[in-house]
């Protein structure tokens, strides 16, 4: 039996995902209920979870304040929070789960699925915990790096160094260096996600980094070409805005 555990100030919240258990995934079992960062701790202690429910925003100590008073790399974390948006990119970009409240049965089980997955698969959250703890904790307006999942594991990769993402349908190829990973998000996760001052979407399916321009050019279709030499089209009614953009 898989053992869950709680921690939310909120009582509705933790009510509610109490009644989604008994109700969606019979073969969890719920050993408590935490309104306190304090009080989760003191549970864990007593009985190490295998999926904790955690609240990120609480009045008393942030959520991911827990990370740094116990240890929970064998632990599966799922994010519930009422948080800004901004949170909940961060959070859809690394490899984990989150609720957003009010929590909804479709998006519960989906999420708990998909942790029960990684639970099977044997697969560690450290290096994604450690980041969005960083990301979120410092309420960076933008991030200077990407978690992506790798087959082996996971790789943290410099925005500053990506020089152009690739949208295919609901996947996104991220360009870096001489490498490239392909990303199981769309590529309008990342436009609303990344540095709009850095990045520019100047076609349906490019997004590219203004520091590895190298050449734009007046053909048909406009053109940028990139230090590798790479060309991407420019689209039509992208190019005014584009212009506009690189001589901020």
């Amino acid at each position: 039996m898989i053992k869950a555990l709680v921690i939310d100030d909120e009582q509705m919240a933790r009510d509610t995902i109490e009644l989604f258990i008994k109700k969606y995934t019979p073969d969890i079992q719920l050993i408590g209920k935490a309104g306190s960062v304090t009080e989760g701790v003191r549970l864990i202690q007593q009985t190490p979870p295998d999926i904790l429910f955690l609240d990120i925003n609480m009045p008393e100590k942030k959520g991911f304040a827990i990370f740094d008073e116990i240890d929970l790399s064998h632990i599966k974390v799922i994010f519930t929070t009422a948080y800004s948006e901004y949170a909940i990119k961060a959070i859809n970009l690394s490899a984990s789960y989150y609720l957003l409240k009010p929590i909804s049965p479709v998006e519960f089980k989906k999420a708990v699925e998909k942790t029960l997955e990684k639970i099977n698969q044997q697969v560690s959250d450290v290096n994604t915990i450690a980041f969005l703890k960083n990301l979120i904790g410092q309420n960076q307006p933008h991030p200077k790096q990407l978690l992506i999942n790798i087959r082996q594991g996971y790789e943290l990769i410099k925005t500053e160094e990506i020089m152009y993402l690739e949208g295919e349908k609901n996947y996104t190829w991220i360009h870096h260096s001489d490498k490239k990973h392909l990303v199981a998000k769309p590529l309008k996760d990342y436009e609303e996600f990344l540095d709009p001052g850095q990045f520019f979407r100047i076609h349906q399916s490019f997004l590219i980094n203004r520091h590895f321009i190298k050449k734009i050019y007046n053909t048909k279709p406009d053109q940028v070409e990139l230090h590798n030499n790479t060309r991407i089209n420019i689209s039509r009614d992208k190019k005014r805005k584009f212009i506009e953009w690189l001589e901020r």
